[in-house]
């Protein structure tokens, strides 16, 4: 299962020189599902509610129309908060949690400072 993130699209990311080759791995010998969190890709252009908590439920509403019981959770960049939300709440149905540029929580929120995350004062962090 792969978290949606920002930027992503259900049809171009298989036309990408940067993701199909990663699609084409993770789905060699397995399943992948994956879909477009709201707000992008092929999702609703109004995505009603945008919150940790909404996402959390779309994950978890695409998981069980999955129907696995068990499965690896892979999530890229804001995708690896859904994903730790998620494993945090559901442990026994996520086998392995793998996180790529993943963060528990946002730039704004991790030293107590609104940063902006390209702030050249940030580069010694």
């Amino acid at each position: 299962m792969k978290t949606g993130n920002w930027f992503t699209h259900l049809e171009y990311e298989w036309q990408s020189p940067v993701w199909r080759h990663v699609l084409e791995g993770l789905s060699e010998r397995r399943t992948l599902v994956r879909y477009d969190m709201r707000g992008t890709g092929l999702s609703d252009r109004e995505p009603g509610t945008v919150s940790l908590e909404t996402y959390v439920t779309d994950l978890a509403t695409v998981i069980d129309a999955a129907g696995h019981a068990r499965f690896p959770l892979f999530g890229i960049s804001q995708g690896g908060a859904v994903s730790i939300t998620y494993a945090v709440r559901h442990p026994e149905r996520v086998s392995h949690l793998i996180l790529i540029g993943a963060y528990a929580r946002g730039t704004s929120h991790r030293s107590g400072r609104n940063v902006s995350p390209l702030d050249p004062g940030r580069l010694g962090e």
